[in-house]
């Protein structure tokens, strides 16, 4: 993936822990765009006043795509701009809020928590936000398709590298809104809503089982989180069981006794809920396939509303 995206890149530019979860039930398809045209004056001839802030635990797609922004200044433009860290999960002396900044990807700015907090996986914004340029995406992948749209759609636009390379010339770089909200984008999906007993789906975390089948749960976890990303545009944590330290909304992958068993069943509990997945060691296809047809693939965008209660088992209850 980081490959092909640097070479997507590249060739665009050539053309010019766990922890309880919190019950999440208000939800919106709505882009993070506005219908204001605030402007920013990001480079004058050759010199900008603004730094990159991207989080120190930022993935390998992030921190390359980070990197081909700032060489793309110094190719477009003739300037040079600087790359700052943040950290997400601390305070550090060093990590200082500048006025003018670049927020890159989820940062601990709360102008990226607010453009960020409605997006799904493959939704992805520019946004002009209290004199800050944010540019995220709601994964890693949309983050980096986000500035791939920035490099193409501002820098090589009002850029020459040409010109840049043979006479050192320098140039100007300015981002309104009303252009950069033609580069939001938002992803495909089953659903527009997506609630399971009440609380919005992004609000569960998965756990699998450890033992005998760890292997099995873990590959069954990941397919799970898979497939509700496919179909919501969530991306669900994934934990050993024994992590577990009180997560309200949980869906907990697990083994049945007998070997062709499988349950699913969504109940309530006193502070949340909870999904479980059962199967035998030959019935994990099965499992999938009940979970499936409780998440169906939808041809246009649904609702999705499974209430506490909900059953579905080859077992005798």
């Amino acid at each position: 993936m980081k490959i092909r995206l640097l070479c997507l890149m590249l060739a665009l530019l050539m053309l010019a822990v766990p922890f309880a979860s919190c019950k999440k039930d208000d939800e919106t398809t709505d882009e993070p765009t506005t219908t204001e045209n605030p402007t920013l004056q990001v480079v004058t001839e050759g010199v900008s006043n603004f730094v990159i802030v991207r989080d120190y635990k930022a993935s390998g797609a992030v921190v390359d795509a980070v990197n081909a922004m700032k060489e793309s200044f110094a190719t477009f433009l003739g300037a040079d701009i600087e790359v700052r860290e943040c950290y997400s999960d601390r305070e550090e002396p060093d990590d200082i809020v500048l006025e003018n900044e670049i927020l890159v990807g989820a940062t601990n700015r709360p102008e990226s928590a607010e453009v960020t907090k409605h997006m799904r996986s493959g939704d992805n914004a520019i946004v002009i936000k209290n004199g800050k340029l944010v540019i995220a995406g709601g994964s890693d992948e949309a983050t980096a398709s986000a500035i791939v749209r920035f490099l193409t759609g501002f820098v090589a636009d009002q850029g020459d590298k040409n010109s840049v390379k043979m006479y050192n010339a320098v140039f100007s770089l300015v981002v309104d809104q009303k252009s950069a909200n033609q580069y939001a984008t938002s992803g495909k999906y089953s659903y527009n809503t997506s609630v399971l007993a009440g609380a919005r789906i992004d609000s569960y975390a998965i756990f699998y089982a450890t033992g005998a089948q760890k292997e099995v749960n873990a590959a069954t976890a990941k397919d799970v989180k898979d497939y509700i990303n496919k179909q919501t545009g969530y991306v669900l944590p994934v934990y050993k069981e024994a992590n577990d330290a009180g997560t309200n909304y949980k869906i907990v992958i697990g083994n049945a006794d007998g070997e062709n068993d499988y349950y699913i069943g969504l109940k309530a509990t006193d502070n949340g809920a909870v999904l479980t997945i059962l199967y035998g060691v030959s019935a994990q296809g099965a499992a999938m396939q009940a979970l499936k047809k409780m998440i169906p693939a939808l041809d246009e965008p649904g609702k999705l509303n499974i209430e506490a209660g909900y059953v579905d088992t080859n077992m005798v209850q």
